[in-house]
């Protein structure tokens, strides 16, 4: 029985030390597997910062691009009006300045006729005038005393 006792002894001892080594490897196996898995999640956990960061920039660019568009569209909006105000003023322009060519028009004929009538009237005076001196020699020959 001493040697039954012995090979179980021994057996049982083989049997704790395989399975403790079994175990031990394991576990390093398990830790550099845990240190891989650390060093991966870090690398990971470094990315998604970056990428954060990335969003990041990317929507604040997006903001200022908005908010430099939502002000040109203001400017755009007040552009409209002022270039609607000055096409206003150009046509009330237009129009004094078409008002204005019909007087000088009215203006012009209106002078050309007093000139004509002038002109009658510079005429039939010097036909009065001729006709007056006529009359006066003729008055001072048909007078007696010449």
């Amino acid at each position: 029985m001493r040697g039954y006792f012995f090979c179980a002894s021994l057996s049982l001892f083989a049997f704790l030390f395989g399975c403790s080594t079994v175990p031990k490897d394991q576990a390093g196996n398990l830790d550099d597997k845990i240190v891989d898995l650390s060093k991966t999640t870090q690398v990971l956990e470094k990315r998604i910062d970056d990428l954060s960061r990335t969003i990041s920039l990317l929507i604040n660019d997006g903001n200022r691009l908005h908010n430099e568009v939502s002000g040109i569209g203001g400017e755009s909006t007040d552009l409209r009006g002022e270039i609607e105000l000055i096409e206003g003023s150009v046509k009330k322009l237009d129009g004094y300045l078409s008002n204005l060519d019909t007087d000088n028009k009215a203006l012009k004929e209106g002078i050309r006729q007093e000139m004509e009538e002038m002109r009658k009237a510079q005429i039939e005076l010097s036909n009065r005038l001729e006709m007056m001196k006529l009359d006066i020699k003729g008055k001072i020959e048909t007078a007696p005393g010449h």
